[in-house]
């Protein structure tokens, strides 16, 4: 008997023992290890705003660049996928745009992406030995509405119908929400020694060496000669616009306008 119960302890202990080395070590041929798959996070995509600069992320999350249609409207980019804002009679500055502004003294203000540019191609024009004033840079949609009252108000004063005032300050005073002042990249800038606002400020030193040049710093002369059909404003040899000297260099070379130039994107 206790032989017996001697050898059915034996065997107890030897099964159990199997059992255990199984569940420690020994795997299953036809177990497989099951692995959760992570998920990813998908890239950003849509507008993005970065200091008053503006982008489009696409849906591999790259920046979109040269000309897109988004949402029913066309949109050009340069070639760092930054935003080419037209703004002229018929294209408002977008909703809820506002630029970054720093002071560039006279109480005046630009764009954050244009001063340094701004500030070079000053100080070349003064050591170049032309002497020049800022008339206008940065104007808040407020102060543009002003102005074009007070315009619109002269010509009223002078005899023309509401149609007909319009109809001409709109050529020289761009309605609020189209004027490129409110964007911050844009300047009025004429001779210091002759400062009159009207076409014979082409003809001065400052104006010629800046329509020469300007395109080199990066900004272009916004309304040329016999563009007014397309700009929707008049001759104005002093109000430069900032795009950057990419695409500067390449309206100047071409001759053509901002609207033509993004037309041909």
């Amino acid at each position: 008997m206790k032989r017996f119960c001697f050898l059915l302890l034996a065997i107890l202990l030897f099964v159990s023992g199997c059992s255990f080395n199984s569940d420690s070590g020994v795997s299953d041929p036809e177990a497989t290890d099951e692995v959760t798959p992570v998920p990813t996070e998908k890239p950003q995509t849509g507008w993005v705003e970065q200091g008053g600069r503006y982008y489009y992320l696409l849906e591999d999350g790259s920046k979109a660049t040269g000309k897109h249609e988004i949402d029913g409207k066309t949109y050009c980019f340069d070639s760092n996928g930054l935003l080419i804002i037209l703004v002229n009679p018929w294209n408002h500055k977008p909703d809820n745009y506002k630029p970054e502004l720093v002071s560039i003294g006279g109480g005046k203000y630009v764009h954050a992406m244009c001063y340094d540019d701004l500030m070079q191609m000053l100080s070349d024009c003064k050591a170049a030995g032309h002497t020049y004033r800022i008339d206008y840079a940065y104007r808040s949609y407020q102060l543009q509405t002003k102005l074009f009252v007070n315009s619109l108000t002269g010509y009223l004063w002078k005899g023309y119908s509401r149609e007909k005032a319009g109809q001409l300050v709109g050529k020289a005073t761009a309605v609020p929400g189209t004027s490129e002042h409110e964007l911050g990249l844009a300047l009025d800038i004429v001779d210091k020694d002759r400062p009159g606002r009207n076409s014979a400020q082409a003809n001065t030193d400052t104006q010629k060496w800046l329509m020469a040049n300007s395109w080199k710093y990066g900004f272009i002369l916004r309304y040329p000669n016999g563009k007014t059909n397309i700009t929707g404003i008049i001759f104005e040899p002093w109000h430069y616009r900032y795009v950057g000297k990419e695409i500067a260099k390449e309206i100047y070379e071409s001759g053509m306008c901002l609207e033509e130039y993004l037309e041909a994107m």
